[in-house]
């Protein structure tokens, strides 16, 4: 995986806007194995950063949309889906995924964060930090119940050491 250093606009959409702040490095894939033992890593880890998201979060979509299961190892930080898929058909997934859970669908800026709510059959939104718009992820998308299951043991996390937090202090 070479030309780490190379970047681009982020979404296909932005593609020929030289002028574009938001970057993230190109998407390298290679593929490894032979047989039914072909794999293909691919450089979540550096772009995901980029994205503001999880990598894990990436790669499940990856491996959803193409139908693959896919394989994660955090010591060498190396993130993967089974089969051999080329570097084309991912550019447009990564794109898809950028469409759908990163950019705020009214002014297509990628500075969003999810916002957790069980009103009105939408739990997961999008809220843009440029224009406070919230834009609704359909609730069918797989990567959904993925997204919810990471933010509630986040926010159980992030409740259990306020907590900790708060014991720890003498109370006078």
């Amino acid at each position: 995986m070479e030309n780490k250093k190379q970047t681009v606009n982020i979404g296909l959409s932005n593609a020929d806007d030289p002028f574009y702040r938001y970057k993230m490095p190109v998407l390298l894939t290679c593929s490894q194995g032979k047989g039914n033992g072909i794999k293909t890593i691919i450089n979540i880890a550096e772009i995901a950063p980029h994205l503001n998201r999880d990598p894990e979060e990436i790669l499940k979509y990856m491996s959803y949309t193409i139908g693959a299961s896919s394989k994660i190892d955090k010591d060498n930080n190396a993130y993967s889906i089974n089969g051999e898929h080329n570097n084309a058909t991912l550019i447009l997934i990564l794109d898809d995924y950028i469409t759908k859970f990163l950019q705020c669908y009214k002014c297509g800026n990628p500075e969003t964060f999810y916002e957790f709510k069980q009103k009105h059959n939408m739990p997961l939104r999008l809220r843009c930090k440029a224009c406070r718009h919230i834009s609704k992820i359909d609730p069918c998308e797989k990567l959904v119940t993925f997204i919810l299951k990471n933010l509630q043991r986040e926010n159980l996390e992030t409740f259990i050491l306020k907590n900790l937090q708060q014991q720890e202090t003498p109370s006078t």
